[in-house]
């Protein structure tokens, strides 16, 4: 199983993500995020960043994750390359993600992400495994 996939959107971006389990969709989802940032294999995980995440459900704890993402790469312009999740539940998950700084000298700008928006998000388990779909305002 592929870990996700782009889709193809008028105007902004999105990703198709898979896993196995809750944990694989996640661990997935945040490497799809960082690579729609910049190429993966440019950032050095020298600093590690620990997460606490938190939603009402499956769905809403997915939409957060990727906010939460979101929000270290805008105010602190950190991009990610390891993620090691350490708990993951219906309502929280927690995370340690090691990556760098984002460096437009070393890392290449592939897309200027705005927003987690909710248009045409699902999150859904589809005969034991677990697949999401979410657009991002570029």
């Amino acid at each position: 199983m592929k870990p996700y996939e782009l889709i193809k959107h008028t105007a902004d971006i999105g990703i198709k993500v898979y896993g196995e389990d809750k944990k694989s969709l996640f661990l997935n989802a945040a490497q799809a995020f960082f690579a729609l940032i910049t190429d993966p294999n440019t950032i050095v995980p020298k600093k590690e960043v620990n997460l606490e995440v938190e939603g009402d459900d499956l769905e809403d704890l997915f939409f957060n994750w990727l906010d939460e993402l979101l929000f270290l790469f805008d105010t602190k312009g950190f991009v990610g390359r390891e993620v090691s999740i350490e708990k993951i539940g219906q309502k929280t998950i927690l995370a340690k993600i090691k990556g760098e700084t984002f460096d437009p000298q070393r890392h290449p700008l592939n897309a200027c992400i705005k927003a987690v928006t909710y248009h045409d998000f699902k999150v859904q388990k589809i005969n034991n495994h677990f697949q999401a779909q979410v657009i991002f305002d570029i």
